[in-house]
């Protein structure tokens, strides 16, 4: 721990302490999220810091007139989704940080009170109404609306969806501090896993990460079968994420990786 990398922006420090990897932030962010190159997106005071696996400034894009960053999809590096829920907005950035295209504003779609919003692998995006609860799936090429789908059709309580995710034909949406539903969209069908999280969770391989009680859970959705397991040297930490058999480890002010086999 001779080496330290430290980089001042703003009113923002960071610093990675090379034998520990280890990446010290100036401050508890409000998000976090990686991507499947390795790369860290941390927002602090709704100022987005994108930072490489070597601890680099990669790009910083910020947004003060549409609210706080609600969402951060970055599912594409290239192609990173920002949803401004306060403002029902929706803009992408590239793998810098810098804005790519116009900004996408739901309330235009007659879509005015979206709750998430998530990357769709078609070019395309999902969005979740609350008021209607409808899932929508909004495409770019062509542009307009692919698919709607009425939840309310299924018959089921569900509560306000925060969060989701895409993976192959299925769609993951998170009920807020309740369980996961499951729409297939080719099979027409709408299930629950009864899991009960409160985070975000992360889908890798058929598997379903989540954090609770200090423990990461690992939910193998080809078997429903759960299991946990605690992170040495970590008592207590806020989130983790799982990239290129490393786990991301976000504690307080600071995000440590260490080596992670995602099929243990």
């Amino acid at each position: 721990m001779n080496s330290f990398l430290k980089i001042s922006l703003f009113l923002s420090l960071i610093s990675l302490q090379h034998g520990d990897n280890v990446i010290k932030l100036s401050g508890i962010p409000e998000l976090f999220s990686t991507d499947k190159i390795g790369n860290c997106y941390v927002c602090k005071s709704n100022l987005l810091t994108k930072i490489s696996p070597t601890g680099k400034i990669v790009g910083q894009y910020s947004n003060f007139d549409a609210g706080s960053l609600f969402s951060v999809d970055a599912s594409d590096p290239m192609q990173v989704l920002l949803f401004y829920k306060d403002f029902n907005l929706v803009i992408f950035v590239d793998s810098k940080l810098n804005t790519i295209g116009n900004p996408i504003y739901l309330d235009q779609l007659e879509l005015s009170s979206a709750s998430a919003v998530c990357k769709s692998k078609q070019f395309a995006i999902w969005i979740y109404d609350e008021y209607s609860r409808k899932l929508v799936h909004y495409g770019f090429s062509p542009k307009g609306i692919l698919q709607t789908i009425n939840l309310d059709k299924f018959g089921k309580e569900i509560g306000t969806i925060d969060f989701m995710q895409e993976s192959g034909s299925e769609i993951y949406l998170k009920e807020k501090d309740k369980n996961i539903w499951v729409f297939d969209q080719f099979g027409g069908k709408l299930d629950q896993i009864k899991i009960g999280l409160k985070s975000d969770f992360q889908l890798k391989n058929k598997l379903l990460f989540y954090c609770k009680n200090n423990k990461v859970f690992k939910y193998n959705l080809q078997f429903g079968v759960l299991d946990s397991f605690e992170i040495a040297g970590f008592q207590s930490f806020d989130k983790v994420r799982i990239e290129n058999n490393l786990i991301y480890i976000l504690n307080s002010d600071s995000i440590t990786f260490i080596p992670f086999e995602i099929g243990k």
